[in-house]
C-alpha cells in the first residue's frame, strides 16, 4: 500500500512521458542557473536584490517541485511498476535525489538578504553548497538520451561541452577564491 500522504497520492508522473521529459528540462535549466548564477553572487560578491531574491525563491521552489515529482514518478520494483514510498525513495537516492535535495537548500537566499559584510571562506562554502546539486545534470542527460535516440551524436557532443564548462567553470570560481 502507498504510505504517501493523501495530497501526495493524488498525482503521479509517468517515467517517460513527455511530462517527465519537461521537469527534466527544467531541472537542467535550473541547475545549470545555479551553476553560474550562485558563484557569481558569492565570487564576486554581487548584492542580493528583489529580482535575484525573486529568482532565487523560484529556483528553489523548483527544486522542491523536482523533488516530490521524483517521489511520485513509479519505478520498476521486481519486474513491476511501483509507487511504494519507500522503494521509490530507495530508487531515488540512487539516481540523483539527494542532488536535487541539496538544490532545495536556501542558504545562498538567506546569506544573501542578510548582507554578510564579512565575506569569509566559510560563509561563502555555506553559500556555494548549492552548486553541488549541478552534478545531477551529468544524471538528466541519460534521460534526455531516452527522449531523444535518433540525436545521440549532437547529444554526446553537448554532453561533453557541459561537462567541460561546468570544469572550467568550477576552476575558474577556485581561482577566484585564492
Amino acid at each position: 500500500m502507498d504510505r504517501a500522504p493523501y495530497w501526495m497520492r493524488c498525482f503521479f508522473i509517468q517515467m517517460n512521458s513527455r511530462a517527465r521529459f519537461m521537469i527534466d528540462l527544467g531541472s537542467f535549466l535550473n541547475l545549470f542557473y545555479i551553476a553560474i548564477a550562485i558563484s557569481l553572487q558569492v565570487g564576486f560578491g554581487v548584492k542580493m536584490n528583489a529580482g535575484l531574491a525573486a529568482v532565487e525563491l523560484l529556483s528553489i521552489l523548483y527544486s522542491c517541485f523536482v523533488v516530490l515529482a521524483s517521489l511520485r514518478t513509479p519505478v520498476m520494483v521486481k519486474g513491476e511498476a511501483t509507487l511504494k514510498l519507500r522503494q521509490v525513495f530507495r530508487y531515488q537516492m540512487h539516481n540523483g535525489l539527494l542532488f536535487d535535495f541539496i538544490g532545495c537548500l536556501p542558504f545562498n537566499l538567506i546569506f544573501g538578504l542578510l548582507d554578510l559584510t564579512t565575506n569569509t571562506l566559510l560563509w561563502a562554502f555555506i553559500r556555494c553548497i548549492r552548486i553541488a546539486a549541478a552534478w545531477k545534470s551529468i544524471e538528466l542527460f541519460s534521460h534526455f538520451e531516452i527522449y531523444l535516440k535518433h540525436h545521440s551524436l549532437f547529444l554526446a557532443v553537448f554532453k561533453a561541452m557541459c561537462v567541460l564548462f561546468f570544469l572550467c567553470h568550477f576552476v575558474a570560481c577556485m581561482w577566484n577564491f585564492v
